[in-house]
């Protein structure tokens, strides 16, 4: 009898349990994702810093250690704000389209009842396209 119960229970769990098991995982991460950043000894470790610091495996004084972080900090600091400028720069070559899709993120946004400081700060972001571009229309009609 015990062991008809015990039948029955774990039919019963893997009843309830199937369709959580059935949904998928998420993706798994891609490869530059997960290996962004590395934990050593309990420490995240920037893999760029870990490289620059294996290039010269002799002791280094804490102040040095700084400055190299600091300077690796900065350099990549730059790239995102370069990679970001690009990017301002790119939604012209489709601006329709790009203002299209950030509005209807700023829409999914509003329906969920997200109202917070990113999400006003993406619809000034948006407006300020719109009024590039309304500039650029009206510059383009009167030549």
């Amino acid at each position: 009898m015990t062991r008809l119960r015990i039948a029955g229970l774990l039919a019963a769990l893997a009843l309830c349990c199937a369709p959580a098991w059935a949904q998928d995982a998420d993706p798994p991460l891609a490869e530059e994702a997960a290996t962004d950043i590395q934990v050593v000894d309990g420490v995240p470790v920037n893999p760029e810093l870990r490289e620059l610091l294996s290039q010269n495996p002799g002791k280094r004084s804490l102040d040095e250690l700084i400055a190299a972080s600091n300077e690796l900090i900065q350099r990549q600091q730059a790239e995102l704000a370069e990679q970001q400028e690009q990017a301002d720069a790119e939604w012209m070559n489709d601006p329709f389209n790009h203002l299209e899709g950030e509005m209807d993120q700023l829409a999914m946004h509003f329906e969920d009842g997200r109202t917070d400081a990113p999400v006003q700060a993406q619809g000034e972001e948006v407006v300020e396209k719109l009024d590039q571009l309304i500039a650029l229309l009206e510059s383009m009609c009167e030549s």
